[in-house]
């Protein structure tokens, strides 16, 4: 249970009370349907106890009945009544219940989305994308629907078997020692028969869910791969394996779930049987009486067992969803802009301590600012940027940040929102200086880069190149903020880039990927990427698609711009995917673009024409700074300076 309340949101464990009170008045409630009915359940088995002493006798007197049919037709019309309200009412708390729980399981679901998404590309990148899908989409639902609900109802029903054993040992005690006789052992029996085995089910589907799909993404994602090597028949035998074991275990879980009713069906029977064995000799009226208050608890008690047992066997089958959700749910809702620096959180993550710069000696991972690769290539090195500034000197302090306000939080992007503040946004307008960074992932532990120093000024168009494996994509990565640096900062006007404005820092730049992401939606959803559909500025998708060359096709579009380009792009050729990312840039009106491979799919004329709009982007905006990795030469032509990286 207290691993079960730990995952539970803190504002949850608050409502909690009102829960608790919620299943207090509904046991009540339920307690009450079943007390209304021994005055029925009386008058129908002793015609005679409206005559003597008891109770009845007195109510009947003082009503001032004088036809014990006319008392018999009102004490049930008021039972009926009683009941009606009490079905009522616990309509109306199961809808509150219900309302807790899918309200829980949309947190958890949205909290372990976000979860994941704060956790970064190296979380990403050694996680199956399949696998967190279903977790967010699947594990939480499990979790609250099949963990959460039936504890509820365990609570809920324990509290009516308490107050019902209470009645009975109070009204009936030897009905209520052969109730507890003839239940206890049913269910003591079956935890003894099923307690390892339900567990073990549970976490046998859950991994061949898991496979399932995996498959199936794969299958998709991989299309044309996977036909022409013929790759489907292996894959459909591993669908058909994880779905065998999915039915076999759903199969053994449908018949543990039938166990409960045969267990608590032939406990009834028998307890049946020991009464009226019991009964035998007594008096006639009395013996009928207990009879029938025994057979309506049971009637009552069968059902609140049965539902503690089926909710037992859930919260055990589902019991893996609480190792899925523990860690990530630990604490408050994970924030995407922590106030921590990045490489306090890398600290933290286990990647190693922040090093100081001057505790890093030099490596042959660096490039002086005069022009100097890090092989020893010497090109020329530019005084001023191409916009006729001087560049200030390294360590230049950035203009003071305003404090942040409630009512600056518009994103600079396009249309869109975002967790940093505009009074956040960095300064961009001498360098980004990279000073002895260090970097090692933390998985294996090999060091990357280990006093990696170089500068990109403003408006300069720089290539990087070097053999694969050297480290030119983790750098881009660590360019974008999208890798925490174990060592060293990165710092844009002098201001280091931390958690607290890396996305300020993302909202400046643009980023352009050998493997794009494409959206499966229209030309204007993609180029304005994140921005809602009513909030996209079509003007300027247009002047984006325009200047990236793709105006003139997407107006030959029978829907123009609304036009579906397919899931990851697949309706487009591989040109017109890196123009759509060109043109995403533009439309956010990027300081700094970036250029990841983005020609080297791409046949030769095909990336001749790329470059040559990039060249003419870089020619119209004087203060654009182009950052290009790339392997042809060619793509490399209109850099003012080259850094290599070496291996």
């Amino acid at each position: 249970m207290n691993e079960i309340i730990g995952i539970i949101p803190h504002k949850f464990r608050r409502r909690g009370f009102g829960m608790a009170c919620t299943l207090l008045l509904r046991a009540g409630l339920n307690f009450l349907g079943l007390a209304v009915l021994l005055p029925v359940l009386a008058l129908a088995l002793d015609a005679r106890s409206l005559d003597g002493g008891g109770q009845l006798a007195r109510i009947y007197t003082a009503l001032g009945f004088t036809s014990p049919r006319s008392f018999a037709l009102t004490v049930c019309a008021a039972v009926v009544a009683v009941i009606v309200l009490k079905c009522l009412t616990n309509l109306w708390l199961a809808r509150i219940e219900r309302n807790y729980i899918y309200d829980l399981y949309r947190t958890l679901s949205r909290r372990l989305y976000v979860t994941y998404h704060d956790r970064g590309l190296p979380f990403v990148k050694s996680s199956n994308s399949a696998v967190l899908a279903r977790n967010v989409n699947v594990v939480c639902l499990a979790f609250t629907a099949g963990v959460l609900k039936p504890a509820a109802a365990i609570a809920a029903e324990a509290l009516l078997l308490a107050l019902l054993f209470g009645a009975l040992l109070w009204y009936a005690p030897v009905a209520a020692v052969l109730t507890v006789a003839v239940f206890l052992p049913s269910i003591w029996i079956y935890y003894g028969l099923v307690r390892n085995r339900i567990n073990r089910y549970g976490e046998l589907e859950n991994k061949a869910q898991r496979e399932k799909a995996r498959l199936v993404a794969e299958t998709f994602r991989g299309y044309a791969d996977i036909e022409i090597n013929n790759a489907f028949p292996m894959m459909l035998r591993s669908f058909d394996r994880a779905m065998d074991q999915v039915i076999r275990t759903r199969l053994r879980e449908t018949a543990i779930g039938m166990l409960p009713q045969a267990f608590t069906e032939i406990g009834l029977a028998l307890g049946m049987a020991l009464l009226v064995a019991l009964s035998l000799g007594a008096e006639e009226g009395r013996a009928q009486l207990l009879f029938g208050v025994f057979a309506v608890a049971a009637l009552r008690l069968m059902p609140s067992v049965r539902s503690i047992m089926a909710g037992w066997t859930s919260i055990k089958y589902n019991r893996y969803t609480i190792a899925v959700l523990r860690d990530a749910t630990a604490g408050d809702e994970p924030s995407s802009a922590s106030p921590d620096t990045l490489s306090g959180a890398a600290e933290r993550a286990g990647k190693g301590p922040h090093t100081d710069a001057a505790a890093i000696p030099p490596s042959e991972y660096s490039a002086a600012e005069s022009g100097e690769t890090a092989r020893g290539r010497r090109t020329a090195p530019d005084k001023r940027t191409a916009s006729g500034r001087q560049t200030a000197p390294y360590g230049q302090t950035a203009p003071a940040k305003q404090p942040c306000t409630a009512k600056s939080t518009k994103s600079v992007s396009a249309g869109g929102t975002s967790g940093a503040c505009a009074s956040e946004i960095l300064s961009f307008e001498h360098e980004i200086a990279v000073r002895n960074l260090g970097f090692r992932f933390a998985d294996d532990g090999h060091e990357l880069f280990r006093g990696l120093t170089l500068s990109i000024r403003k408006g300069e168009r720089i290539g990087i190149r070097g053999a694969s494996g050297a480290g030119k994509t983790t750098l881009f990565n660590l360019l974008l903020g999208l890798y925490e640096p174990t060592g060293g900062e990165i710092t844009i006007d002098g201001t280091p880039l931390t958690a607290a404005n890396r996305r300020a820092w993302q909202n400046r730049i643009g980023y352009v990927s050998q493997n794009l992401f494409i959206a499966d939606g229209s030309f204007a959803a993609n180029v304005a990427l994140g921005v809602p559909d009513d909030e996209i500025d079509r003007g300027r998708v247009a002047e984006a698609l325009e200047a990236a060359r793709l105006g003139e096709f997407v107006a030959g579009l029978s829907k123009g711009m609304d036009t579906h380009v397919g899931e990851c792009g697949c309706r487009l050729s591989g040109g017109q995917r890196q123009r759509i990312g060109i043109a995403r840039a533009l439309y956010r009106r990027a300081d700094v673009l970036f250029f990841d491979e983005a020609t080297s799919a791409l046949d030769s004329r095909t990336e001749e024409e790329i470059n040559r709009s990039v060249a003419e982007l870089a020619a119209r905006d004087k203060g654009l700074t182009l950052v290009v990795i790339a392997h042809r030469e060619s793509s490399l032509e209109y850099c003012t300076r080259i850094i290599t990286i070496g291996e």
